[in-house]
């Protein structure tokens, strides 16, 4: 199923003074004018729509609710203007040259964990028409979300209810509140957004195939690929597969190591510090099994009893378990260590460096590896992977 971003992405914002870039005719040139931040204000750019972990590459502090920051570029590219350390952002294009002035309201609540959640109103992006583009082709999802945002007030109370038995573990009433009437006609509207949703991206996409904004929009629109995704990409023009967005795109559709192909060797951090080779595993051992997962993934934790049952069917037979978690928090990691108890090599992936090695997109995802190091399957879980298991250890 296509996996498209449905909500507003969360981003963080922080300017600090001095450009981070030497100006030149090919620099960007930014002022950013945000009412509602405090002097002092830490904000920074990251580049956007790569589907990666990009490091930040410029940096500012507000003043008189101003900042001036300055990035290289090579090309039209999407830039994310965060506060450091808090959820919340803006977004805009820019393109070589470009002097642009963005200028914005910012109100921020709190979240759970603590941190500020910032959403920015009356943002205007001056001096860059690839942008102004942007906002055009971008035009038609963003009516569809409008349509969301007024339907789903309607549907406050049950979304309440629902999300208070949820987090209470009551699956009584979590049955009674899905049969009510008042569910069903947030299920309802919910199926006809997600309907809605995919037309509009997919025809967005389609009606720009022969540009480099036809795979932009795709990076833009959706939060990771699928193999059916691969068709899209094959409607594009030559132009637009050679493009930037379109060799990210190719590069993400591409699987890092096919079924049978060796994996490449990947480095795993221990909790002192120390690094070791995850392959070193393999020594002695027929199979293992390399576990992406993390604390808050649902999905995850579910499989986690099927794997301790395959763990002692075949542990004593050549089979090993290196499970890796990509949880930012340390104490999210080791809480939910300590509450699965699990009884083979566990990890941290620090930097998203192993995560990103392997193309990870979304978790649980799980790699068998045979005594070879090839790649024997992946994506299997439940019944399918206790079939897989059962087949080899006949």
């Amino acid at each position: 199923m296509k996996k498209l971003v449905f909500t507003a992405l969360l981003f963080a914002l922080s300017f600090t003074g001095s450009a981070n870039a030497q100006n030149s005719s090919d620099s960007i040139n930014i002022t950013v004018h945000i009412a509602g931040l405090s002097d002092g204000t830490q904000v920074e750019i990251v580049q956007g729509a790569t589907h990666k972990d990009e490091k930040k590459i410029a940096t500012a502090t507000i003043k008189n609710g101003n900042a001036q920051l300055s990035i290289p570029t090579i090309g039209a590219r999407l830039y994310y203007l965060l506060i450091t350390d808090t959820y919340g952002g803006l977004d805009f294009m820019a393109d070589k040259g470009d002097q642009i002035n963005i200028s914005a309201i910012a109100t921020s609540t709190h979240s759970q964990d603590g941190k500020s959640i910032y959403s920015f109103s009356k943002v205007r992006v001056e001096g860059s028409k690839t942008h102004q583009e942007y906002l055009q082709k971008y035009s038609a999802r963003k009516k569809v979300e409008a349509w969301y945002e007024n339907n789903i007030d309607k549907y406050k109370e049950v979304s309440d209810l629902i999300g208070k038995a949820r987090a209470a573990k009551d699956t009584v009433l979590m049955k009674e509140i899905q049969a009510s009437p008042e569910y069903k006609a947030l299920n309802d509207m919910e199926t006809k957004f997600y309907h809605k949703m995919e037309h509009v991206c997919d025809s967005t996409i389609m009606a720009n195939k022969d540009s480099w904004w036809g795979p932009f929009l795709m990076l833009r629109m959706m939060t990771y690929f699928t193999p059916e995704q691969l068709n899209t990409y094959k409607s594009f023009s030559a132009e637009a597969q050679n493009s930037y967005y379109g060799k990210l795109v190719y590069d993400e559709l591409s699987p890092a190591v096919e079924i049978g192909q060796e994996v490449p060797m990947f480095s795993l951090t221990k909790t002192d510090g120390s690094k070791v080779n995850g392959l070193s595993y393999l020594k002695g051992k027929k199979y293992i099994l390399l576990d992406f997962w993390a604390s808050w993934c649902g999905p995850c934790r579910k499989e986690i009893p099927n794997l301790k049952k395959l763990y002692e069917l075949y542990k004593d037979k050549g089979f090993e378990i290196i499970s890796v978690s990509i949880d930012r928090k340390v104490p999210d990691w080791e809480k939910a260590l300590k509450e699965e108890q699990l009884q083979w090599p566990n990890f941290r992936d620090v930097d998203h460096s192993v995560a990103d090695q392997f193309k990870i997109k979304a978790i649980p995802q799980i790699y068998l590896i045979d005594g070879q190091g090839k790649l024997v399957a992946d994506q299997l879980r439940g019944e399918a992977l206790a079939n897989q298991l059962a087949e080899l250890f006949k």
